[in-house]
């Protein structure tokens, strides 16, 4: 739910973790914070941008382990990407900061998905 609550789950992966989804726009993160700013940046790459650009709504989403061994937070929506030949296509995208506890250990990652439509009669 895209609501901010706070939920707890135990997922078969990152075990118990607890975290929150919920609307925002890229105007809303900070340019002083180096993570903020990872995730607020590269949604206008190339000519035309992409959804996510001039305060549209994205989609944001923090989570972390119960423990407090790690926190996660994510920024997803949609960009225009290169995929070859000179030629630009609209994708669903993730950019994502991993931080281990204490904070020191960071890994920043931006995730492209590519698109496949579905197939009649398949499940």
């Amino acid at each position: 739910m895209l609501d901010g609550e706070v939920r707890e789950h135990t997922d078969h992966i990152f075990g118990a973790v607890k975290g929150y989804t919920r609307w925002t726009t890229l105007a809303s993160l900070s340019d002083e914070d180096a993570d903020e700013a990872f995730l607020k940046g590269g949604w206008c790459e190339g000519e035309g941008g992409a959804d996510g650009c001039g305060g549209e709504e994205m989609v944001d989403s923090f989570v972390e382990r119960v423990d407090g061994s790690w926190v996660a937070r994510q920024v997803w929506g949609f960009r225009e990407v290169d995929v070859g030949g000179g030629k630009r296509e609209r994708r669903y995208a993730r950019r994502t900061v991993v931080r281990k506890k204490g904070g020191k250990e960071v890994k920043r990652a931006t995730l492209i998905y590519d698109y496949r439509p579905r197939v009649e009669g398949a499940a």
